[in-house]
């Protein structure tokens, strides 16, 4: 029986993969989900998780909010979370494929530590994520992002003591920072399977509290500006996506009809969004990059004027 249910979650995990590729992980501007209706508890998490591409539908007409979250699920939101940063670090878990939607994003999460395999050999790409594994990985992106963080250990839920303790701290961190709420009973579940519409409903709370505690200066959005450099002058065009203040996507245009400049540019403009993405926009100045010393200048020049343009 043990094995048909493993069967059973593994099969249906690939189809869900499935369905998510052939999505294409498309971002929605409104939830309108036929298995999502407007009056429940989780739809407004659902508009705000697939309107800000931090989650798709597992098609093009569902979001399945009641199907349990997988690690490869997981690891995909939390990289979006963070930009989707491209990293290069080398894995080799078996049951992760190379080209697989979820690679990129486990890539990620191994290369920042903020998830790790069973063992060097798998991943458990298909396994469902617990609600106390999920406020761990919560925890571990937080300090991530912002370093170490002292937490009180003391748990009063009614069922703390099923908590492990090797989770304990994050469960403390997620409640009562209001990432994660318990349940009816003051219950927290840890071992019961987070869905993912819970999963919605932590990645918009997460979001608005970092939001609140950073205290945005520009406002969200994609800008465009193109910013001269050099005698002649040269130029290049660039376009960034802001939230709160961190640059998510970016994007460069290079102007330059001389092949010369121009391979120059191409090359600058393929290696900015590793060194960009992620970043808040105040902290970005780019120096010397893929081997030009001037492009960086046009595309600082117009980082400042989409400042200028985004400043609330």
């Amino acid at each position: 029986m043990k094995n048909v249910k493993q069967m059973v979650s593994i099969l249906l995990s690939l189809h869900v993969a499935v369905a998510m590729c052939s999505a294409a992980f498309a971002a929605e501007t409104k939830a309108e989900f036929s298995d999502v209706s407007p009056d429940a508890w989780y739809a407004d998490a659902i508009t705000y998780s697939t309107s800000n591409n931090l989650m798709s539908g597992t098609s093009e007409t569902t979001f399945s909010p009641n199907l349990s979250m997988s690690r490869a699920m997981l690891a995909t939101v939390l990289w979006r979370v963070d930009g989707s940063r491209p990293v290069s670090n080398t894995i080799s878990f078996e049951d992760v494929a190379p080209g697989a939607w979820y690679t990129e994003a486990i890539r990620w999460a191994n290369s920042t530590g903020i998830m790790e395999g069973y063992h060097s050999r798998t991943f458990g790409s298909n396994d469902p994520v617990t609600r106390e594994q999920i406020a761990t990985l919560m925890f571990r992106y937080e300090k991530y992002k912002n370093g170490d963080i002292e937490v009180d250990k003391k748990l009063d839920f009614a069922d703390s003591d099923q908590v492990g303790d090797w989770a304990t701290e994050a469960v403390v961190w997620a409640k009562q920072n209001q990432v994660m709420n318990g349940k009816p009973g003051n219950l927290f579940d840890p071992k019961g399977a987070a869905s993912r519409a819970e999963v919605a409903t932590i990645l918009m709370g997460y979001r608005s509290r970092w939001a609140m505690s950073n205290d945005a200066i520009y406002a969200d959005g994609e800008y465009t500006a193109t910013g001269q450099y050099g005698g002649l002058p040269s130029s290049i065009t660039v376009s960034v996506t802001l939230v709160n203040d961190v640059i998510t996507a970016t994007k460069v245009t290079p102007h330059a009809t001389n092949p010369t400049s121009l391979d120059l540019q191409q090359r600058f403009a393929e290696a900015v969004p590793a060194v960009v993405v992620g970043k808040r926009i105040d902290e970005v100045k780019v120096d010397r990059l893929a081997g030009s010393s001037d492009t960086p200048d046009g595309f600082n020049a117009a980082i400042e004027q989409i400042k200028e343009q985004s400043r609330k």
